[in-house]
């Protein structure tokens, strides 16, 4: 039988670098943060017509 003890370093953990999404998240809060995404939104004023978002391509 294997004896496990615990052992506590008392060096701090290296971080990992911070990702563009965790920036955002954490960013999301202030009045300029960034965009991600834009919203899928027609343009205002614009009527798409009735098959206008049917996409065909060649075969």
């Amino acid at each position: 039988m294997n004896v496990v003890t615990s052992h506590l370093k008392g060096e701090p953990a290296v971080r990992r670098p911070e990702t563009g999404w965790a920036r955002a998240r954490r960013t999301r809060r202030g009045s300029a943060a960034p965009r991600t995404c834009l919203p899928a939104v027609a343009a205002p004023g614009t009527q798409p017509d009735p098959a206008g978002n049917i996409v065909r391509g060649e075969d």
